[in-house]
């Protein structure tokens, strides 16, 4: 039982109960300072803490226990900064891990480094091209891991990225998907390609056609995201590396599906394992973003830890036992031992408020009025477009599906305009998306965008994904809910059978 620190009360009791049941032996492993999710124990009416179900468990089980001290991830003083925040009590000290590996004598003195915000106004985005430019073993770094608190973060974090002109570089949103990855636009263009021979065995020289065909797609389609592709490439070889003969392309299908239904950075190791089929030319550093909670178990050459605006702990407003307080705050300490960790090489921190209390075990709520300056938050998830926007007769025939297809990318500006639509005398308000410097809509909001419908416009907005919602999902969705949008989708559209959804995220700043 691998990452037993997030064990939980009904865990030990399916672990006793099959243990009884097949007198199997039980091996388990974890690091207590990586347990970051009580607050869904918190939820359960359980511990945030990990160590009273370790005490349950020896309780139960009495286990012989082993030590593992040596890290051989991390320089010395990434894991010397790591562990500083941890400020473990005195009979958990024996678990602070022990560095193994020492950096060359070229690289830099100072790499693990804390900018004081409070004091200097240096922001993370802006020291980039002088990260880009640094060598480990003569190499630049393969992969720059930006880990922030929360979702919201995220994305303002790569809105500041976009905003940057930095060469030679990949952007990638980890854990962001509120949806298949099979739905992303590329991804979608691929399957498609697959279920056209479903039902058929497999040819031998499908590897060559299947490359050659990526390759096609990527010329004629020059404002595609490649990288999709070029995952889905390597996501075929990995299939035919983990079977044998004989394979059938409805078994290939399958395949990629259960693998690229979670959005968990395992399908980028994929990629990174056939890097030198699927692009042997490409030569870049990958900037992930994602969330603290997101990288556990992954490990990066470089991570930089921006500053958060968020409260201290999150859910400040509904706590008042002191206890209560004790144990989010240990979780959150936690939580940045985990993001520091993930770093082999180079570790960049920002501190500011937020970050400082911690330190001294101290709550922070942020004013309101601080919020609201940072912008309209939106996430990333479909259900705040009007879905069948684009498959009425109107938009369908007018090409708006073409225009998406061949002109909006993820990582384009956009923006959320209201307008009054005069309706025989019955007007009524709609608001439309366009990308920025175009004057074509190329998506409408439904009643389940929230905060967004208030404002007459919305500019700032980062694309997330182009997002593919076929016919048949709108025919089941009737079919469970009593629906009869189906209704809605013109015959050019049900003969094609999708049409493009481009959802977005970030802050928006309103017009009025």
């Amino acid at each position: 039982v691998d990452e037993f620190q997030d064990i939980n009360n009904v865990r030990i009791n399916l672990l006793n109960r099959v243990q009884q049941l097949t007198q199997a032996y039980l091996f388990i492993i974890g690091d207590p300072n990586q347990s970051i999710y009580g607050y869904e124990r918190l939820k359960e009416g359980g511990s945030m803490s990990p160590w009273p179900y370790y005490d349950d468990f020896n309780s139960i089980f009495s286990p012989r226990v082993f030590y593992l001290y040596d890290n051989h991830r991390s320089y010395p003083k990434i894991l010397e900064l790591a562990t500083e925040i941890l400020k473990l009590p005195e009979e958990h000290k024996h678990l602070i891990p022990n560095p193994t590996r020492e950096p060359g004598g070229e690289f830099l003195d100072n790499y693990a480094k804390v900018y004081n915000r409070t004091i200097e106004r240096i922001d993370w985005w802006n020291i980039l091209p002088d990260i880009l430019d640094e060598r480990v073993n003569q190499k630049p770094y393969k992969q720059i891991a930006i880990l922030f608190r929360t979702n919201n973060e995220v994305f303002r974090g790569f809105q500041k990225l976009k905003s940057q002109d930095l060469q030679n570089i990949r952007i990638r949103i980890q854990g962001s998907l509120p949806y298949e990855f099979t739905r992303i636009r590329e991804c979608h263009e691929v399957i498609s390609y697959l279920r056209g021979n479903i039902g058929q065995s497999i040819p031998n020289d499908f590897k060559q056609s299947f490359s050659a065909y990526i390759n096609e797609q990527i010329e004629h389609h020059p404002n595609w995201n490649h990288f999709y592709l070029r995952v889905m490439h390597a996501v075929v070889l990995e299939y035919f590396d983990e079977t044998d003969e004989n394979n059938t392309f409805t078994e290939l299908v399958d395949f990629i599906k259960e693998l690229t239904y979670k959005d968990d950075g395992q399908l980028y190791k994929i990629y990174e394992k056939h890097l030198e089929k699927v692009s042997p030319n490409q030569i870049e550093t990958e900037i992930v973003l994602t969330t603290m909670h997101k990288v556990k178990g992954l490990e990066f050459d470089c991570v930089i830890i921006p500053p958060s605006f968020s409260n201290l702990p999150l859910n400040i407003d509904n706590l008042e036992d002191p206890e209560d307080i004790k144990e989010q705050l240990e979780e959150e300490k936690r939580l940045a031992f985990v993001s520091f960790t993930r770093a082999k090489y180079r570790l960049l921190v920002f501190r500011h408020r937020r970050e400082y209390a911690l330190l001294k075990n101290e709550t922070l709520a942020i004013p309101e009025e601080n919020q609201v300056q940072i912008g309209i938050p939106v996430h990333p998830e479909i259900k705040k477009l009007f879905i069948g926007w684009a498959a009425n007769v109107y938009n369908y025939r007018n090409g708006v599906n073409g225009f998406i297809r061949d002109n909006v990318n993820s990582g384009d500006f956009i923006f959320v305009k209201r307008r009054t639509v005069p309706n025989n005398g019955n007007p009524f308000d709609i608001h439309e998306l366009f990308k920025e410097g175009s004057t074509r809509a190329i998506g409408r909001l439904s009643r389940d965008a929230g905060q967004l419908l208030e404002y007459r416009s919305c500019r700032g907005y980062v694309v997330n994904e182009i997002v593919v919602w076929e016919y048949e999902d709108t025919v089941k969705f009737d079919q469970d809910h009593e629906t009869n949008y189906s209704n809605q989708w013109c015959q050019n559209a049900r003969d094609v059978g999708y049409v493009y959804l481009v959802d977005f995220a970030g802050y928006g700043i309103p017009g009025e």
